[in-house]
């Protein structure tokens, strides 16, 4: 797989790497949300959405 070395493909690399290290500390067994399915479930929620929303975003560009 070749990287896309220009200022908008490192952004949505970041981006995806940064939504990569959130996932994966809210599923820690020592994170606070793990705790809390119901909290938990709305954030994965959201971070699914915005997932979708950075790889459309990076689609039209």
């Amino acid at each position: 797989m070749k990287t896309d070395v220009t200022p908008v493909g490192r952004y949505f690399e970041a981006m995806g790497r940064a939504l990569d290290g959130l996932d994966t500390f809210l599923r820690e067994d020592d994170s606070p949300l793990y705790k809390h399915d119901v909290i938990g479930a709305i954030v994965e929620t959201y971070l699914t959405r915005l997932r979708g929303s950075f790889q459309s975003w990076q689609n039209r560009v």
